[in-house]
């Protein structure tokens, strides 16, 4: 259990915070003016690309990083026991 919460712990903690924050009514929201489209845009962005991230750090389990494809190193590089690259 404590392989399979380290490995998808992060994923579900995203999950539990996009959850959360789609369930704020738009009008409890605060409004930046001008730049309120770019923050809101920007903020989904960076919150399903860390849960991406989250989930390829979780589907690569105990496979080792030297098998993993170099647009994954982000993840392996972040996960524990990392390897350097080949």
């Amino acid at each position: 259990m404590k392989g399979f919460l380290s490995r998808w712990g992060p994923a579900l903690v995203l999950m539990a915070v996009i959850f959360a924050a789609s369930a704020t009514p738009g009008e409890d929201l605060p409004n930046a003016g001008d730049w309120d489209t770019v923050f809101k845009k920007g903020g989904h962005l960076l919150g399903y690309a860390l849960l991406g991230v989250a989930y390829l750090r979780g589907l690569a389990g105990s496979r080792t990083c030297s098998a993993t494809p170099s647009w994954a190193w982000p993840t392996c590089a972040a996960s524990p026991g990392a390897v350097a690259p080949p």
